[in-house]
């Protein structure tokens, strides 16, 4: 495979996700896209590198958002 199949690939998937997820896309699909564990993911969320996280007063759950625009720019790191 040359990198210009590879680019042209990894654009098709993304162009896939963002036409099935237009405002946030579910941490599992992004942990399938770069081949991380899903836990991997959620502390990459919660160190602020990918999208947002929070947590409700006295709750002990976690709450994940990754919007979509903030993804594909972090990702492509706006060269597109």
């Amino acid at each position: 495979m040359t990198i210009a199949e590879f680019i042209k690939q990894d654009n098709e998937k993304l162009e896939e996700i963002i036409a099935k997820y237009p405002r946030q896309i579910p941490v599992l699909v992004i942990s399938e896209l770069v081949g991380a564990d899903i836990d991997s993911v959620r502390q990459a969320i919660e160190s602020n590198q990918i999208g947002l996280s929070w947590r409700k007063a006295n709750k002990l759950n976690r709450g994940f958002c990754i919007p979509t625009g903030l993804f594909i720019r972090w990702y492509t790191k706006g060269v597109y």
